[in-house]
């Protein structure tokens, strides 16, 4: 997934850069000297998951697997029991690694994919993307993070923590790697 993703958002801007120097040697659009001429949204990914845990979409499906693990149960089929565990052992882990370490968030961006545009033109960018490794003098970073998080409608008490997340450093996935999920 995140193959695919890298493809799609290194396309992306290289769309912006090429579009912004075609800009400039055309003469009739190019942004003043002291103007950069792309503008990338970022954000940052634990904000996402965060805001995504604590949204309504995150609780439905948590209960549609709970409802299914309890099917099962009543059933009594182990093998559907031990799916659905599986499913919350995996999904908690992912969830860590997105939560705290800062891992991509592309699964649930999904949700909210058909919105993500409007934030890019609100926000006045040409791409999003969650870092920006590098960026020259002639590109301008735009922070879209409260912009994404508004998208799953957070509580009070979700952007409370969502701010104390974003001062602290991420850890590293080495170390969230190696958490049980029931942390």
């Amino acid at each position: 997934m995140l193959g695919k993703s890298w493809t799609v958002v290194s396309g992306l801007i290289l769309v912006a850069i090429v579009s912004g120097w075609f800009s400039i040697s055309r003469g009739g659009d190019a942004p003043p000297a002291n103007q950069p001429s792309v503008r990338i949204g970022t954000y940052d990914p634990r904000a996402i998951a965060m805001a995504y845990v604590g949204s309504d979409m995150f609780r439905n499906i948590m209960a549609k697997h709970r409802e299914a693990y309890d099917a099962a149960k009543a059933a009594n089929d182990i093998d559907a029991q031990h799916a659905q565990q599986e499913w919350g052992r995996l999904s908690q882990t992912r969830i860590h690694l997105q939560g705290f370490g800062g891992a991509p968030v592309d699964d649930i961006l999904d949700q909210v994919r058909d919105a993500i545009p409007q934030v890019a033109t609100d926000a006045g960018v040409q791409v999003i993307t969650s870092k920006a490794d590098y960026a020259g003098s002639d590109v301008e970073l735009i922070d879209v993070t409260d912009k994404l998080v508004a998208l799953f409608h957070p509580s009070a008490k979700t952007l409370k923590t969502i701010a104390g997340l974003r001062k602290m450093t991420p850890i590293p996935l080495e170390q969230l790697a190696g958490m049980p999920a029931n942390q």
